[in-house]
Parts: structure tokens; C-alpha cells; sequence
């Protein structure tokens, strides 16, 4: 009874589809068409075309006037009749003469010596001349199958040479492409032709991929939206439920610092209002917010991101408040640039003595902490965007007979330092590793045998820099 009762639901939409169609089709898409996947079979080159090749000519100003090779140098034709001068232009001979003046010119944008004919950048040069003038021929007699033949054999041939030559010398391989306005192609590691099934099933496979990826960007960009709300509103609650409990007299079970977390996990985000902090402005925060350094990023470690988010997001702050709160502190000081001085030299103490640790002096550079506007503290935030630093340290321990050492510098771009520690067995491992932006990261490692042992621990010299005062000294000794 079913059976039969389906067959009269789905009877009027079976009798159309076979009227219209000739066969029974189904409701969802069953051709590639509908997915508006076509697939045209590419049509074969072939290896004589320069596009195949990768000939893509040598210009070249010969002449029907120019003179035959050799007859420019004859003082007698310089005084001949012109008509005797017409005689001995490419115009009254043979292709071949026009042919091999053209060799010669190919010839010397690559030969070596004058007398050059054996080395592989002549026999390139050559094969690529005979190339060039069989795709002419070719091109003007394409049922020509000798000629086709040969200028196969010799592409191939110039490619043997050219894939040895890549191997061999790049440099020069890329000259003579520039040289010879070539274009290398290397050959395929699959040579299989392309098919029409497996085509399809590689477009099929590309379109659902695209498919997939915008549904998950379309989520993801959902997901950051809701979180972005969610940091929102509960920024929002805490400051309500800490401002109704103090109101109330009751101990507060939000601190500063949840708050503080939230409203950086804000900055973060890119999702600051000016509504979202107006009604929390303690004053541990904002003197907190005032002893971050505004440094650059970029000179920044890599467990500073609070600092820079508050640095970045002071200025916000401060511009979004105005002149509606009155603010009895003094700006923040603009930043001081410090120098420091060059590396030091180590020598290892004995395990008898003490633990000391010897530190390079800091130099200030700058005048005194003075008010400065705004203007002032950008101009020093623009000329710190110019990465330039340098640091070193080193530490002697002669209880345990460790010892190590570093410094770096970086001008720009240009990163430079070392660094030495002492290996298990003694050795002294010294690294020296410069980077930069066009050679990449460069590091030499050298090892060294640690140094001899004196007798007697009286007579042991520590180094100490001769920058130190002289109060530090007395200092140190006691």
C-alpha cells in the first residue's frame, strides 16, 4: 500500500522529467555544470613554438645595406663607386651571409676571448643563433618536417646544456638567460597529460575547500565579534559590582588588578569606548599606567606586552578625559636615552673566593627631567622608531666556577653580539652571531681551553673596570 501511494505523489513529477530530459533525474544538482565547474582541454604546444622554447628573441639592427662581414675594413671599397659598394651589401647575396653576421653578433655577447668557440657560454649562444632561424623558417614553411626535426633536437640539446650549466655555475646561468633574453623552464617531474576526470576532480576539490574556508572565516569573525562584547560587558559588571560594594561599606571582591586585566584584554581586542572606563579612574591605576617606559615595541621583550598595551593606551585615555577632570599631577617625564658602554673582559676566580659580580657603569646622556608638552614626547617617540641599543653583562662565580658573559648591539636593521659560557667538561664555548634583513642569521662557534689554575689563591687578580669610582672600589674590596 505504500509502495502504491508513492508512486502517485511522485507521479507528476516523474512524467515531466522524462518528457522533458528523456531519463529520471534527481531534485539536487547531479552535473558539474551546476556547480558552475567547466573544464576545457588545453590545446598542446609544441617544442619548436618560442613560447615552448623560451626564445623570446635577440634584437638586432642588420640591414639589407650593411656590408658583408669583412669588407668594412677594405680601404679600397672606401674609395669605390657606389654602385660597386651596392654589390657587396647583404642585399645581393645569399640568407646565409645575413644568417652568419648575426652569429657572430649573438656570439660576442657571451665568448670569452676573441678566439672563443669551445666554451658552453659560444656553443649556447650558437644553438640559440640556429634556433632563432629555423622558427623563422619554420614559421614560414610549417609543413617543413626536416626542419622541424632538427630544431627539436637542437631545443633539446640547448636544454641539456642549460640544465648542466644551472648545475655547475648559476651565476653565469643567469647571465646567459640575460645575455640571450631566454626563459628556462624547467621540465616537469610528472609528465603525465592532463586528463579530463582527474581535472574534474581537482576543480571539484578546489571549489569545496573555498566553500569550507569562507564558512570558517565567516565563523571565526563571529566568534571574535561575540568575544569582543563578551570582555565588554563583563568589563562593565565589574565596575558596577565594585562601585555598588564600596558604596555599601562591604569588602570589595573585585580588585584593581581584574579590572586592570580586563580593560588591557580590551586594548587587545581594539575595542575601546570612551563610555567603558569613564567611571573608573583610581588613582593606583593611573600612577601605574605612568610608570611604564614608552618605549618601542620592537625593543621591547617578548614578556612586555602590558607595558606597551598601557603606555598605548594612556595616551587614549588622556585625550578621551579632556579638560572635564582636573589632574593635579605632572605629566609623565619624557624618556631618557641611556649609553652603554663597550663589553668587558672576564678572567674566572678560584672556587675559594666569594661571589662577585662586576656590572658596567651607566652613563647618562640626557638633561635633566624637565615638563615637556606633548609635541616633545612625540618627537622622541618618532626618533626612537629607529631601533638602536646596546647591552652587555657578565657574571663571575668562583664558589661554583661558573662564568659567563654577553653583549649585543643593534643600528637599525643590524643585529651584532656574543655571548660565552662554560661547557660541563671546561671548555669556554664563545658564540659571536650577527642578522639583518638581507643575509639572515650568521653564527660562529668557537671553543676554547679554559685557563690554568695558579698555585696560590693570594696572589689571584680580579678584573675590574677602570670606569668604576672610586668610592665603588673601597665598596667592592670590603
Amino acid at each position: 500500500m505504500n509502495k502504491l501511494v508513492n508512486c502517485c505523489k511522485y507521479f507528476s513529477k516523474i512524467t515531466v522529467n522524462t518528457t522533458k530530459n528523456q531519463y529520471f533525474i534527481r531534485e539536487y544538482a547531479s552535473h558539474l555544470s551546476d556547480y558552475n565547474i567547466k573544464w576545457v582541454r588545453p590545446e598542446p604546444v609544441c617544442i619548436t613554438e618560442p613560447k615552448k622554447s623560451g626564445d623570446l628573441g635577440i634584437p638586432h639592427d642588420i640591414k639589407a645595406t650593411n656590408l658583408l662581414a669583412g669588407y668594412d675594413k677594405s680601404k679600397e671599397l672606401q674609395d669605390a663607386d657606389e654602385i660597386v659598394k651596392k654589390l657587396v651589401t647583404l642585399e645581393f647575396h645569399p640568407r646565409k651571409e645575413t644568417i652568419h653576421i648575426r652569429r657572430e653578433k649573438i656570439l660576442e655577447l657571451v665568448k670569452r676571448h676573441k678566439l672563443d668557440r669551445g666554451s658552453p657560454e659560444t656553443k649556447i649562444a650558437a644553438m640559440t643563433a640556429e634556433i632563432l632561424q629555423l622558427q623563422e623558417i619554420i614559421k614560414k614553411n610549417p609543413r617543413d618536417k626536416k626542419k622541424k626535426v632538427f630544431l627539436k633536437e637542437i631545443i633539446e640539446k640547448r636544454n641539456k646544456y642549460l640544465r648542466l650549466m644551472r648545475t655547475w655555475d648559476y651565476k653565469r646561468f643567469e647571465w646567459i638567460l640575460e645575455k640571450l633574453n631566454l626563459i628556462y623552464k624547467k621540465p616537469p617531474l610528472d609528465n603525465t597529460p592532463p586528463y579530463r576526470k582527474d581535472s574534474l576532480r581537482k576543480l571539484t576539490q578546489k571549489l569545496c575547500d573555498k566553500i569550507k574556508q569562507e564558512k570558517l572565516d565567516a565563523y571565526k569573525a563571529e566568534l571574535q565579534n561575540q568575544q569582543k562584547l563578551f570582555y565588554k560587558q563583563k568589563l562593565e559588571d565589574f565596575i558596577f559590582i565594585r562601585n555598588e560594594e564600596l558604596e555599601l561599606g562591604i569588602e570589595s571582591t573585585i580588585t584593581e588588578d581584574d579590572i586592570e586585566n580586563i580593560l588591557l584584554l580590551c586594548c587587545l581586542l581594539q575595542f575601546i569606548h570612551a563610555d567603558v572606563y569613564s567611571e573608573y579612574n583610581p588613582e593606583n591605576f593611573e600612577s601605574r599606567r605612568n610608570f611604564y617606559p614608552c618605549s618601542p615595541v620592537g625593543s621591547l621583550p617578548l614578556d612586555a606586552i602590558p607595558p606597551a598595551i598601557a603606555c598605548a593606551f594612556k595616551s587614549t585615555s588622556t585625550a578621551k578625559r579632556g579638560s572635564n577632570v582636573p589632574s593635579s599631577r605632572a605629566p609623565p617625564p619624557s624618556p631618557t636615552y641611556v649609553k652603554v658602554s663597550s663589553p668587558i673582559s672576564y678572567k674566572p676566580l678560584p672556587r675559594t673566593s666569594s661571589l662577585v659580580y662586576v656590572a658596567p657603569p651607566i652613563v647618562k646622556s640626557a638633561s635633566a627631567v624637565v615638563a615637556t608638552d606633548r609635541k616633545s614626547v612625540e618627537k622622541d617617540v618618532d626618533y626612537m622608531s629607529y631601533p638602536k641599543y646596546s647591552f652587555n653583562y657578565g657574571v663571575i662565580d668562583g664558589y661554583t666556577g661558573d662564568s659567563k658573559s654577553a653583549w649585543e648591539e643593534r643600528d637599525g636593521d643590524t643585529v651584532k653580539g656574543e655571548y660565552s659560557v662554560v661547557e660541563a667538561d671546561g671548555t669556554i664555548r664563545t658564540v659571536s652571531y650577527t642578522a639583518d634583513d638581507h643575509n639572515g642569521f650568521n653564527a660562529v662557534v668557537t671553543r676554547s681551553e679554559p685557563p690554568k689554575k695558579e698555585k696560590s689563591s693570594e696572589n689571584v687578580k680580579a678584573f675590574i673596570p677602570a670606569s668604576l669610582l672610586h668610592g665603588d672600589i673601597k665598596k667592592l674590596r670590603h
